[in-house]
């Protein structure tokens, strides 16, 4: 599924590319139309690397955790030239999960990233854009267990496991990663009349996530030994809807 999304994400940014490279040489083109600017809210979905920590979550008798769940976030760019600059912030929360012994396991993550992009095409209503997004996140899982009891010691650097077999009545794990997102979109300006300069944004994202290095995990200010990774993964759909604007090209 991930090639998937990467091939259709390359082969759109070629033919995008190409019909940009062709306008450019025709003597008789008219001056392109500046990117508009774009500030927005999103929906759209999260996939999350779950197996090994699934694997965990067995052993300790929790039920497994969903490795799908819905995004909202928002973000905005400004265009210098064809060049897009701008960030974005994306919350995902995967649910939770409770046994009929009242052990009970959920999973919410969010993540940062600066974006840097390029106008492939533009026209006085439409953006067509690709993008690379680079960032960190954070992930924290929850545990807990109705019947109390004690909780890991954290005189040394607590095992995951151990964390996972003594929950007390809640105990949390933070994990960290890194985060790089290229894709893809299109944003359609909505205008009330052809003087119009500013208007409302419509927009579409496909793309891919990738976590390239290790979650690292810390519980009550120490380090977790043994900790499964669980970073973002897989591809996204973002729905947006913002405020945008333009000017023309000297």
């Amino acid at each position: 599924m991930r090639l998937n999304a990467r091939i259709v994400i390359t082969g759109g940014l070629l033919a995008l590319a190409s019909g940009r490279a062709s306008a450019q040489g025709n003597p008789n083109a008219e001056p392109p139309v500046a990117p508009f600017s774009n500030v927005f809210l999103s929906l759209g979905n999260a996939f999350t690397n779950v197996n090994a920590l699934n694997v965990r979550f067995d052993s300790a008798h929790y039920d497994a955790i969903a490795g799908h769940g819905f995004s909202i976030g928002g973000g905005g760019y400004l265009p210098f030239g064809r060049a897009l600059f701008g960030g974005e912030y994306h919350d995902a929360d995967f649910g939770f999960e409770s046994t009929g012994t009242g052990r009970t396991n959920k999973m919410h993550s969010h993540y940062w990233m600066g974006t840097i992009g390029y106008a492939l095409y533009t026209s006085w209503r439409f953006n067509w854009i690709g993008f690379l997004g680079v960032g960190m996140g954070s992930t924290k899982i929850v545990v807990s267990d109705r019947n109390g009891g004690a909780t890991v010691s954290t005189t040394v650097d607590p095992l995951f496991d151990d964390i996972l077999a003594k929950p007390g009545s809640s105990s949390t794990i933070t994990g960290s990663y890194s985060v790089f997102q290229p894709g893809i979109g299109v944003d359609y300006l909505m205008l009330r009349s052809e003087k119009s300069h500013v208007g409302v944004t419509f927009g579409l994202r496909i793309g891919t996530t990738i976590s390239p290095h290790r979650t690292a995990w810390s519980y009550l200010g120490r380090n977790v030994v043994g900790a499964p990774d669980a970073g973002p993964v897989g591809s996204f759909l973002r729905l947006s809807l913002g405020v945008g604007g333009f000017k023309l090209l000297p």
